[in-house]
């Protein structure tokens, strides 16, 4: 006799039901392969829970998604360093600070209504293989998919680029079904698993987790928003419009930017474009001035910090609540202070010193902007950290929301704002877009997701004040089009996917066009209302092969050999006559 789902396990089906149905990316009239889909949405789904509260925005679930032949028991990996997503060309050197935080997120997510064994099994395995620095993993190639063995890879170079400056580790392997229960032997496995990390990397920390229907459910329904009640040292002065100034102990600031599990919340510093620069001498004089009270409040020798918030609400003369704060100023400040605390417990009951806190309501998002430029432009930041609060973009944002597309200018902004993820479009998506088509360059645009808005020339090129934006609307439909159509295509694996995206979308603009020679004028004239599947079906079938003849693997995605043949043969190809 079966056992009875419980309420949790018969919710979480249903709400995976629904989600799915919603869901353009995937194929749902053939009934026999129904429930492989449904499966397979799962790693998506089950993903996207379990990162909520990270700093992870939805591109990045779907590039960390690994599920496919040869992944080794892996579903979904991220690699996070202090906070931050690493990408393949992540701009990583030994410039990086002291004592940064590296998390490895290793993931299965089984639509299973139990939790198996063997899960941990693979973990142990590919763990035992891959973070073995002593082997080359050139000699798993066979048995492991290219992009599994390029996460683990990465993680290597980080490791190698960060070691001398005394990186913390931590690996969290999650494991996500919809179960009930965890059976003791999985407990058994869970410290097997746990001494193979050990026996890798010794003095890192490893965080194994069961995330069950119950588990899910509740991430399933919790608010990325965020909504914080502070008491205040004296009552706050008030600079008209829901703005405030005001003296907060130095114990209440270190809970406000701290989750439950004693982190820093990530969602809170979004706004502040200039990272944590390590112990340098301003930081190291910060965390003295915490370290030596000498009877004197901190705020004497401190410039405080800056929150931006969506709404300001005063509850009594000395409380304040305050919705999706976002610190645009101060964020080594904050990190000091993290830092303090987290290593003083008495402190933080009897610390009686204050910090300065100014809280601000701006009227509108251009307001928004100017005050993180201005509150993070006070030292040398390069330029491409700032580009989102160029106008252009926040022009972009507006005409994309009137036609029902959300630019993510404000990283996780429409995320967090739960809009369905494929109306939205990154910054750097569109980036990459613009790049395969106006410059003809898909290889570049493949090669560099992440840093491609640091190029001075192409940006200047790309995103120019006067340029029509419904320009970049068309370019910004064909590029979510072409992405939806090929993840319906289950003869395509993942990689595939990524690796031939921008290529198709540079083909079908100018098949489209009649020439490779695109330009934002002739953009113009591209009527987007009607995107077929069978011309697209065609071009992903030309690229694809082109694709395979050359090796089929991402240093050939890469690389512009790709473009050339594509460039050289795609006219012949559209008429073959």
């Amino acid at each position: 006799m079966k056992t009875p789902l419980s309420n949790n396990q018969i919710l979480l089906q249903e709400c995976l039901q629904q989600e799915f149905k919603e869901s353009s990316y995937f194929v749902k009239e053939d009934d026999a392969n129904v429930q492989l889909q449904l499966n397979k949405f799962f790693e998506l789904f089950g993903s996207s829970l379990l990162m909520k509260f990270s700093d992870v925005s939805n591109d990045d679930i779907e590039q960390g998604i690994t599920g496919s032949g040869n992944d080794g028991g892996i579903d979904s990996m991220y690699i996070l360093l202090d906070g931050e997503p690493v990408k393949e060309d992540s701009d990583i050197d030994e410039s990086i600070h002291k004592n940064p935080q590296i998390d490895f997120y290793i993931i299965q997510t089984k639509n299973q209504y139990g939790f198996k064994e063997d899960v941990v099994d693979k973990f142990k395995t590919i763990s035992s293989n891959l973070l073995d620095m002593s082997k080359d993993t050139e000699v798993y190639s066979k048995r492991y998919a290219e992009k599994v063995i390029s996460l683990f890879n990465l993680f290597r170079s980080l490791i190698k680029v960060t070691i001398r400056k005394n990186p913390s580790i931590t690996f969290h392997y999650w494991y996500a079904a919809n179960a009930n229960e965890v059976h003791p032997n999985l407990q058994q496995k869970k410290d097997e698993l746990l001494e193979v990390v050990r026996q890798k990397f010794p003095s890192s920390k490893c965080d194994v987790r069961y995330f069950g229907a119950t588990e899910l459910m509740n991430l399933y329904h919790s608010d990325t928003e965020l909504t914080l009640t502070l008491n205040l040292q004296e009552s706050p002065i008030s600079l008209g419009s829901d703005n405030y100034v005001a003296l907060i102990n130095l114990p209440q600031f270190y809970n406000l930017i701290i989750d439950n599990d004693g982190q820093l919340i990530r969602q809170m510093f979004d706004a502040n474009v200039r990272d944590y620069q390590g112990r340098n001498a301003v930081n190291t004089s910060i965390y003295e001035t915490l370290s030596n009270a000498d009877g004197k409040d901190f705020w004497w020798f401190n410039n405080g910090v800056t929150i931006i918030c969506d709404k300001i609400t005063p509850i009594t003369q000395k409380q304040l609540t305050i919705q999706n704060p976002y610190i645009v100023n101060g964020l080594q400040t904050s990190t000091e202070i993290f830092n303090y605390f987290s290593k003083n417990d008495s402190a933080k009951t009897e610390d009686k010193r204050n910090i300065l806190v100014r809280f601000l309501v701006p009227s509108e998002d251009d307001v928004r902007d100017k005050i993180i430029f201005a509150t993070n432009n006070q030292t040398n930041i390069p330029k491409s950290a700032l580009r989102a609060t160029d106008p252009i973009h926040l022009q972009i944002e507006t005409y994309f929301r009137n036609k029902g597309i959300y630019y993510d200018r404000r990283k996780n902004y429409y995320k967090n704002q739960r809009k369905n993820s494929e109306d939205i479009i990154s910054v750097s998506f569109l980036a990459q877009c613009l790049i395969s088509t106006i410059m003809s360059q898909p290889d570049y645009a493949r090669a560099r997701p992440s840093t491609i808005l640091a190029d001075e020339g192409k940006y200047k090129s790309l995103y120019v004040e006067h340029n029509e934006l419904d320009v970049y609307y068309k370019i910004a439909v064909i590029g979510l089009s072409v992405r939806k159509y090929l993840k319906k295509q289950s003869s395509l694996s993942a990689a595939e996917q990524n690796d031939i995206l921008f290529y198709v979308i540079f083909a079908y603009v100018a098949t489209q066009l009649q020439t490779t020679h695109i330009e934002f004028d002739k953009i113009k004239r591209l009527d987007i209302t009607t995107i077929r599947d069978d011309e697209l079906n065609k071009i992903v079938e030309f690229v694809y092969n082109k694709y395979k003849q050359l090796g089929g693997d991402s240093h050939v995605a890469k690389s512009s050999k790709l473009t050339t043949d594509i460039t050289d043969c795609l006219f012949t190809h559209s008429n073959p006559d």
